[in-house]
This record gives structure tokens, C-alpha cells and sequence, in this order.
């Protein structure tokens, strides 16, 4: 789909594809018109045959692109990259992706400042690249290296998940500070995508406030980052820098061992949990 409004794709399977399987594109990110495309009910799997890297089961950009309850499986790639504003990524079951490449996420996005929501993956959520304004909730994350990545960032959100069996559940760091100041330099790709936006003018300028006056606000710090509410089990510790820690929020995140449920699928185990877990975080809202 390129362009146009209102377009869905729904109840199709994918499969076996050289390339992506899905390609979406609309509205207008000048206005941050939404396109309102819908994709949805979609089994897509064994993408990517001829060209792995850059093609992923979904690649969405624009503005307003949903992508919702589709079943994704074996994948070179990752299965839904989004660049753009405004997207919303929920209710999808994702598993054995990235299995080509090591720089890689479940669900990515890098080197872009949208609005967006993914909510209900069960693989990881990857921000590359001081990737912000992001919303990470209700997601199942088993199995994993890294949950969730947060590189270098800002203004993200990463609450109220379920993570098992994951070594490292959030991970975030001050890459802005150190290698990553190459993005941030004149020429850099941050800044040359950026220039190439109104961020300072309406309705940039109030749906993103803090946008407005990046460029003076130490853009190579991450800053107000929220990670709260998440829950894990059998996996290992978060990995927050210290900068991170300080210049954002930590809190109310909650680590057991429990031996017994080692082996139990992780979003079964989500749901039947939800009461010992509000114990822990009187905020837990049930994963559908």
C-alpha cells in the first residue's frame, strides 16, 4: 500500500517471499495527517529469502499505520520495522526472528523520534540509534537476550510488561555521549533528518514539546525515560547507565526466580499470574 487512507489488509497469508512481505506508506507527516491503514489478522512467515537484511515481515511508515493480531514466524529479518509517527503495534505473535543477524530486533525502529505504541509482541522491542517518544506496554517477552533495548533515547516509555527468561528484561544506554555522537553532528543523519521536519512549528511543536527545543536541551543525553511496572521471572538483572538512570525514572520493576515454572509458556503464564503480580505492583494491568 502506498498512499491513500482507510486501506486494510486482513485475514492473508504470506509466505516464502523474496523480499518484505508487507509494505505500507501514508498520511502526511508534515500535518501528521493519519493514514488510518489497518493491518491485521495476517499470517506471514519464511520472508525475506533473497535479500534477509532491511525486509521484514511488516514495514510500515508514514503516520497512523496499525498492525494488529498477526501471527509472524521465521524470519532472517525482523518482523515489523516502523519509522514514522503515530503507529500502533499491538496483540501480534512474533517468534524465531533475526535468526540471520545480530544487530537486530524483534520489533524495530532506529534513528527516529515517533509517537507510537507497540503493545502485546512476545519477542523484543529494539529502539537503535537514539530512537524516542516511544510507548513500550502489555508486552510478553520470553526467551531472549534482551527484552528491550532503549539506545541512547529519550522520552520513552517502557512499563507494565512480562518478562521470562529473558538475560538482560531492559537495557538502556547513553550511547549519544559516547560513539553515538556521530548521529548528533552537523551532517549526521539525526540532524539532517530532523531539518528535514517542522518540529518546531504546530502541531509538531505541541504533540511533541519536547522536540521543539532539542537541539539545546543536551540532545546527546537520555533523558526522561520511564521504566516502571515491569515484572520478570527467571531472568537476569536490567542494564540501566547510570546517566540514564538519573536524568529518567526506575522504579516499581520487580524480579523473582521460581523454579517451577521454568519451562511454562511465558504468556499463559502471564495472564494466570496477574494477581500474584499485582501484589508486587499495585499498577499491573492484565495482559490480554
Amino acid at each position: 500500500i502506498r498512499g491513500g487512507t482507510k486501506h486494510v489488509i486482513n485475514g492473508s497469508e504470506i509466505r516464502d517471499v523474496g523480499t518484505a512481505g508487507i509494505t505500507v506508506s501514508g498520511g502526511n507527516r508534515v500535518t501528521l495527517k493519519s493514514s488510518e491503514h489497518l493491518v491485521s489478522n495476517n499470517r506471514i512467515w519464511r520472508v525475506g529469502r533473497f535479500a534477509a537484511s532491511g525486509n521484514p515481515g511488516i514495514y510500515i511508515r508514514g503516520v497512523g499505520v496499525t498492525v494488529r493480531a498477526n501471527r509472524m514466524a521465521d524470519m532472517p529479518y525482523a518482523a515489523i520495522v516502523f519509522p514514522g509517527n503515530d503507529h500502533e503495534i499491538e496483540l501480534n505473535d512474533i517468534s524465531n526472528v533475526c535468526y540471520e543477524q545480530s544487530d537486530c530486533g524483534s520489533i524495530y525502529l532506529g534513528r527516529d523520534s515517533p509517537g507510537f505504541k507497540p503493545r502485546a509482541a512476545v519477542m523484543g522491542v529494539y529502539l537503535d540509534d537514539l530512537s524516542s517518544n516511544v510507548t513500550v506496554t502489555g508486552n510478553v517477552i520470553s526467551d531472549l537476550f534482551r527484552g528491550v533495548l532503549i539506545g541512547g533515547g529519550r522520552d520513552n516509555l517502557v512499563a507494565n510488561n512480562y518478562f521470562a527468561r529473558v538475560e538482560i528484561p531492559v537495557s538502556l544506554d547513553a550511547r549519544g555521549m559516547h560513539w553515538g555522537r556521530k548521529f548528533l553532528r552537523k551532517g549526521g543523519v539525526l540532524l539532517n533528518r530532523l531539518a528535514k521536519l517542522p518540529y518546531r512549528k504546530r502541531p509538531w511543536s505541541t504533540k511533541y514539546p519536547h522536540l521543539s527545543g532539542i537541539l539545546d536541551d543536551e540532545p546527546s543525553i537520555p533523558k526522561r525515560n520511564r521504566v516502571i511496572g515491569n515484572y520478570s521471572i527467571n531472568s537476569g538483572e536490567m542494564k540501566i547507565d547510570p546517566v540514564g538512570a538519573f536524568t529518567g525514572t526506575v522504579e516499581e520493576n520487580f524480579e523473582e526466580s521460581n523454579p517451577v515454572h521454568v519451562d511454562s509458556k511465558a504468556i499463559e503464564l502471564a495472564r494466570k499470574s496477574a494477581g500474584v503480580i499485582r501484589q508486587q505492583i499495585p499498577t499491573w494491568v492484565d495482559i490480554v
